[in-house]
């Protein structure tokens, strides 16, 4: 038989990395830096664009992430619920067949 409650306590583990990675999107998507950061060097060479693609490139990533983790989560609750209830399912036709 399968184990829906070690089912349900890795979803929860699955929304705490969800929740997770949510946070780290929002702080990629606030790490702003500029020509003045860079410096005018930065700025000429192509430093300042290079990482700004590469920051809006992580943010994506980081909220695709807590997307997906999010479909894992409800993906093991639903097969938590699924195999609870074929089991009572089961149960009541052995229960039927016997009588």
């Amino acid at each position: 038989m399968v184990a829906c409650d070690a089912l349900r306590s890795d979803a929860n583990k699955w929304i705490t990395a969800s929740d997770e990675m949510t946070a780290a999107a929002g702080k990629a998507e606030n790490l702003m830096l500029g020509k003045d950061q860079f410096g005018w060097a930065g700025d000429e060479r192509g430093v300042v664009n290079a990482y700004e693609t590469l920051r809006d490139k992580i943010a994506g990533l980081l909220t695709g992430a807590d997307a997906e983790f999010d479909k894992i989560a409800v993906a093991l609750r639903a097969s938590a619920a699924t195999y609870e209830r074929e089991d009572a399912e089961g149960a009541h036709r052995l229960e039927r067949a016997g009588n």
